[in-house]
């Protein structure tokens, strides 16, 4: 009885252990390939999973990741997606140098005019007319701003 109870500590302070270790801290910044320049609000993400964050307005991120993905990836609108591992430290820093491209293009949006809501209204009221006039009416009452 007096061995069990440190034995059940050791037990439980090592099974611990390995699950801090499992954390994993990620920087870095996303950067066009060609002129260098940051990459504002790119998806960085570990594939396959629904862990992810977006970059800030200077395409720099900070992510951190549970267990031991293999490799994080970058993606934005007009760019070709980009894969990198991930090694076993426990604080990485990883620059995507992204490369325009892409499958994705935006087609044309077209927007058309329609009525202008004010001339139903004064249609209603044109067609009321007569029953709105103020000679017609029994009593009125009105709020002058003047």
């Amino acid at each position: 009885m007096k061995l069990t109870v440190p034995l059940l500590l050791v037990a439980l302070l090592l099974g611990a252990l390995p699950a801090a270790a499992q954390r994993l801290f990620v920087t870095g910044q996303v950067v066009e390939a060609q002129s260098g320049e940051p990459v504002p609000f790119a998806s960085i993400f570990v594939p396959k999973t629904t862990a992810g964050i977006t970059a800030d307005l200077d395409g720099k991120f900070k992510i951190s990741l549970t267990g031991s993905p293999d490799s994080l990836a970058a993606s934005a609108l007009g760019f070709v997606t980009q894969r990198k591992r991930l090694s076993n430290l426990p604080q990485q820093t990883i620059l995507f140098r992204l490369r325009k491209g892409g499958g994705v293009a935006l087609g044309e949006v077209v927007i058309r005019p329609g009525e202008n809501p004010a001339f139903r209204i004064l249609r209603e009221v044109q067609r009321h007319r007569k029953e709105n006039e103020r000679n017609a009416l029994t009593a009125a009452e009105f709020d002058s701003y003047n």
